[in-house]
């Protein structure tokens, strides 16, 4: 069922931070008993990981904001359903989640079948402050089919009045409804929204029992790495206990340790895996290899997949569970999937490690609106407006990061950029200084590039309208047609770019070379290098292509 459920949320956004790296293949010691299971520990470290996402959170309301008024609608895909099914078409098991009109889940409902009856099941409810943080998850199992079911966790976040959360605890119940154990958590943070302090206590006997007490130290923004030894033999000179842990930020093209905890092996004076969880991802940031490994006394368990990208529709997950015998990954099974046109799961077909066929998930998505995203101005600015942020060089939001500038005025050579008026949030400029930029097709500018120029033949050109992506720096010039009867329109332009030589509003076109010969009578002709004479429109030319 592990592998089901891994499924649903494969590819859900794990939260990060940042840290140096640390990892090595683990070697098994005994690590005494820990106090809490699988799941507990879990519910911990992402509880652990969200804290750190909302301090960030905290962090960046904290920072100056420019005047915003580009709208950009914020819309993202939810599964409101999986339907999952024997190799003989059956189904075996049922996910419905309802979620709220912002696109934070409400509840969800899996059922399990056999024979086409339900024979179990479980229920999870969640609850949220006015802020959009989440407060409550209560988790129940289903104890009479269809729909009677019994409380079996109860999950809670407190909150500073900001996105901070300052307590957080959970209670596990019997079959009883009696409190069976639980597990809570106390921040403090400083002025900066920087973690400080962290105690733990288990309720044991009906009561709580504090556990340990943690306090970290910052380096700038982040708490990368907190590290702890203790037990100095005076006689060897060596550490005897300790713990130590990681989160690196995820990178593409490596892959990091995103959460890590160590214990230290006084023998060996090194540090061993206690708990682990490890992200890989390719060059173009896609999650390709995730790994989940922990110690339970002395003897270890975790999982991973990696994930082969054969096509945009199509990609292919192993999974792989922790074998003792060899002290190494071993593959269990495989899921081929199938993405639909707007990038979503449509299908995925499990395997087991034989290659025979086990069971086939069939999902459904809708769309949510979950809020939007609002931009400051940009700006057409440059050595015109002495790099001035004018309001005459505000653009047109148009919707969805797309801004225009109608009956614009550029000379030759003028310098100028795409920005907003912070220099942070836009500011899109060429890849390389003297890059030229065309007129007749999009082109992908550069984040913090460098200044634009435009070569055109004559002292200044009036483009109809000029729009960019602000979000992904794309823009397009457009010219006046010729039947308009702009001066501009009607210019002959003739130019080198990139190993072609290019004429526009030309009709009578012919490239020669040196010596003479005719070689092309078209608007665009790819040349070699070298010196060509270009006859256009009445105008003789010479161009020295490099």
């Amino acid at each position: 069922m592990k592998h089901y459920l891994l499924l649903a949320g494969l590819f859900a956004c794990v939260l990060s931070a940042s840290a140096q790296k640390v990892g090595t293949k683990p070697n098994v010691i005994n690590q005494g008993v820990n106090p809490m299971t699988q799941t507990d520990n879990r519910g911990k470290f992402i509880n652990e990981q969200r804290v750190r996402d909302m301090q960030r959170d905290n962090l960046m309301a904290d920072k100056h904001k420019p005047s915003r008024s580009i709208v950009v609608n914020n819309e993202q895909w939810r599964n409101t359903k999986i339907v999952e099914k024997d190799a003989n078409g059956n189904v075996t098991g049922t996910t419905e989640v309802e979620f709220l009109d912002n696109g934070n889940i409400k509840s969800k409902v899996s059922s399990f079948y056999q024979d086409g009856q339900i024979i179990g099941g479980y229920m999870i409810t969640y609850e949220y402050d006015d802020n959009g943080n989440i407060t409550k998850e209560v988790e129940s199992k289903l104890v009479a089919p269809p729909n009677t079911y019994a409380k079996t966790r109860e999950t809670v976040w407190v909150y500073n009045g900001s996105p901070i959360n300052t307590l957080y605890y959970y209670l596990n119940y019997d079959d009883t409804g009696a409190i069976s154990h639980g597990y809570k958590s106390a921040y403090e943070f400083d002025s900066f929204g920087h973690m400080t302090m962290q105690e733990e206590s288990y309720y044991v006997n009906n009561e709580w029992k504090p556990s340990s007490r943690q306090e970290w130290k910052w380096d700038g923004n982040y708490r990368y790495m907190s590290l702890r030894l203790y037990d100095w033999d005076n006689t060897t000179k060596k550490w005897q206990s300790g713990n130590k842990e990681v989160s690196e930020e995820r990178t593409p093209g490596k892959v990091n340790v995103v959460y890590g905890k160590y214990d230290w092996d006084a023998a060996k004076q090194d540090w061993v895996v206690n708990g682990e969880q490890k992200e890989g991802y390719n060059e173009y940031g896609d999650l390709i290899l995730y790994s989940y490994l922990e110690n339970y006394g002395g003897v270890y368990t975790g999982w991973r997949y990696n994930i082969d990208i054969i096509s945009e529709q199509h990609k292919t997950v192993h999974f792989y569970d922790w074998s003792q015998d060899t002290n190494d990954w071993i593959e269990t099974s495989y899921s081929n999937e199938i993405y639909d046109e707007n990038g979503n799961i449509a299908t995925s077909s499990m395997y087991n490690s034989d290659n025979k066929l086990e069971s086939t998930s069939e999902y459904t998505w809708e769309k949510f609106n979950i809020g939007t995203d609002v931009y400051p101005d940009c700006y057409i600015v440059g050595e015109a407006s002495e790099w001035q942020f004018e309001n005459s060089l505000v653009g047109k939001d148009m919707g969805n990061g797309i801004v225009v500038w109608n009956d614009v005025t550029i000379k030759n050579g003028e310098m100028f950029k795409f920005a907003s008026d912070d220099w942070m949030t836009f500011d899109w400029g060429t890849a390389y200084d003297g890059e030229y930029i065309p007129f007749d097709q999009p082109v992908k500018l550069t984040n913090k590039g460098m200044n634009i120029k435009l070569d055109m033949e004559g002292t200044e050109m009036t483009f109809k309208s000029i729009s960019i992506n602000v979000l992904t720096g794309v823009v397009a010039f457009e010219t006046y047609p010729t039947s308009v009867g702009s001066p501009e329109a009607k210019r002959v332009n003739i130019f080198a770019n990139n190993g072609k030589i290019v004429v526009q509003n030309a009709k009578d076109v012919k490239v020669y070379s040196a010596s003479g010969e005719l070689i092309s009578t078209a608007a665009v002709t790819p040349v070699e290098k070298g010196l060509y004479v270009v006859k256009a429109g009445g105008k003789t030319v010479k161009l020295n292509v490099n």
